[in-house]
C-alpha cells in the first residue's frame, strides 16, 4: 500500500473512530448484566485501540528514521481478539462464560505462581487469604467445567466467529510482529538490494497497510452490531450510512491494492 492510500485509509478510520466516539453513550446496555457489560468493555477496547494507531499512522514520528506505523499490526492484534469475542458474545450470550472460565484460569495459575514461591509475585503470594482465592477460582473452573465450559483456544474463538481463515492467515502474520519472530525482525530493519542487505533502524520499504482496512473493517462492524442491539433509530441509520460509505471507499481502495 504506497503512503497516499494510507493516509487516506487513516483518514476514513478516523472518521469511523469519531463517529463511535461521539455515538457510545448513546448504548441503552444494563452494566449489571454481566452480558451486556463485556460486550461494552470489548466494544470500548476496540475503539481505545483504534485511538492508539491513528495517533501513530497521523502524527509526526520523533526522528526521520522512526516509523510510527510499524507499531500498527502489534495493536491490532488485541483489536482483532476483541473483535472476535465481541462478535461471539453478540450472537450467544453464554459465550460469557468461556470468558469467565479463561479469567479463573489466568487466576488460578497466577496465584498457583505466587503461593509455590515465585520471587516477581512474592508480594501477591504473602496476601491474607490468598489461598482461599486459588480454591474459589478452583471452584469455578470446576462448577463450569461441570457445565461443559472451558476457556477457548484462539483457534476455537475465531471458528465459532466463522473466522477461521483469518486465524490461518491474517492472524499468524499479527502474532510473529508481536512475538518478535525472526522473520518480522528481519522485514522490519533488513533492507534487501539486489545481493546485498542493509540494517537499519527501520526499513520504511516495509510499510504494510492491510492492518488498517481490517481494523476499519472491525471498527465499523462494532458499531454497527452494538447499535443495533442497543442504540436508537437515529444512530442505526447514521451507522449504516457510515458503514456503507466506507465500504463504497474500501472497494475502491482494493483496487489500488
Amino acid at each position: 500500500m504506497d503512503a497516499d492510500l494510507r493516509r487516506n485509509v487513516a483518514e476514513t478510520l478516523l472518521e469511523s473512530y469519531k463517529w463511535a466516539e461521539a455515538n457510545h453513550q448513546i448504548l441503552n446496555f444494563k452494566m449489571q448484566l454481566t452480558h451486556d457489560l463485556f460486550c461494552i468493555l470489548f466494544y470500548y477496547r476496540i475503539i481505545n485501540i483504534a485511538g492508539a494507531i491513528l495517533t501513530l499512522e497521523l502524527s509526526d514520528p520523533p526522528s526521520p528514521s522512526i516509523d510510527n506505523r510499524a507499531m500498527t499490526p502489534i495493536l491490532f492484534r488485541s483489536a482483532l481478539e476483541a473483535s472476535i469475542d465481541l462478535s461471539n458474545l453478540l450472537d450467544d450470550p453464554d459465550y460469557g462464560l468461556h470468558l469467565e472460565a479463561a479469567f479463573s484460569h489466568e487466576w488460578k495459575r497466577l496465584l498457583s505462581e505466587a503461593t509455590s514461591g515465585n520471587k516477581y509475585l512474592a508480594a501477591l503470594g504473602e496476601l491474607e487469604g490468598v489461598e482461599d482465592m486459588l480454591a474459589a477460582y478452583q471452584a469455578k473452573l470446576d462448577e463450569l467445567k461441570e457445565k461443559g465450559v472451558l476457556p477457548l483456544r484462539a483457534l476455537e474463538r475465531f471458528d465459532l466467529a466463522g473466522i477461521e481463515d483469518k486465524y490461518r492467515s491474517v492472524y499468524p502474520y499479527l502474532c510473529a510482529q508481536s512475538h518478535n519472530n525472526l522473520q518480522a525482525l528481519s522485514s522490519a530493519h533488513i533492507e534487501e538490494t539486489g545481493h546485498s542487505k542493509r540494517v537499519m533502524l527501520h526499513n520504511k520499504s516495509h510499510a504494510g497497510g492491510s492492518d488498517l482496512m481490517d481494523l476499519l473493517d472491525c471498527l465499523n462492524t462494532a458499531s454497527s452490531r452494538m447499535h443495533e442491539e442497543w442504540g436508537t433509530k437515529k444512530t442505526k441509520a447514521s451507522v449504516a450510512a457510515l458503514v456503507a460509505r466506507v465500504d463504497d471507499f474500501a472497494a475502491n481502495a482494493a483496487k489500488d491494492l
